[in-house]
């Protein structure tokens, strides 16, 4: 099997009156156990910014188009990221099947029918819930490891993506 790229998008989340990290602050500390997850299945992490403005440089540079062997991940708030054209565009464009979001409030139901209208139903997501709680980077880590390691064996053992999706919920509620 050729060899998987981890491509990562991070949400910076939103600044509020109320004291608490950065958005550049929160990015990298998304970007720390990301990093360590993708270490960690031995496969070289690619980040993405979610800042809007830098879709269309990302569109034009060859070097970050997702292949088909590539895990794609995010880590998502909300549903508005999907509701931004140029981002619903690029994860339209792309070979790539498997969008996995990790963590976020958002739910997965909503977001899988989302992927479903947005892109013709060619893509399917995976969700994994919560894992981005009281900036733990270990335990983060350790469940984007289990995602990026599940796509892996998805892939290598044919299983299909409603099965596969079924496993990882009842494992991510485990």
């Amino acid at each position: 099997m050729p060899h998987s790229r981890v491509l990562a998008f991070i949400d910076a989340g939103r600044q509020t009156k109320v004291r608490r990290p950065s958005s550049v602050e929160m990015a990298m500390m998304k970007a720390g156990y990301l990093l360590q997850a993708g270490r960690d299945s031995l496969r070289p992490v690619i980040y993405l910014t979610t800042d809007f403005a830098a879709f269309d440089g990302i569109r034009r540079r060859d070097v970050l188009r997702p292949k088909p062997t590539d895990i794609l991940i995010g880590h998502f708030i909300n549903a508005s990221l999907f509701e931004n054209r140029k981002f619903t565009d690029l994860i339209c464009d792309w070979e790539i099947k498997e969008i996995a979001v990790i963590g976020g409030s958002i739910d997965g139901v909503v977001l899988r029918t989302l992927v479903d209208e947005i892109c013709d139903q060619s893509k399917w997501v995976i969700v994994r819930d919560a894992v981005w709680t009281d900036r733990n980077e270990t335990a983060a880590a350790s469940s984007v490891k289990i995602v990026i390691d599940s796509i892996l064996e998805r892939r290598a053992s044919h299983i299909t993506s409603k099965e596969f999706v079924d496993r990882l919920t009842v494992d991510a509620k485990a």
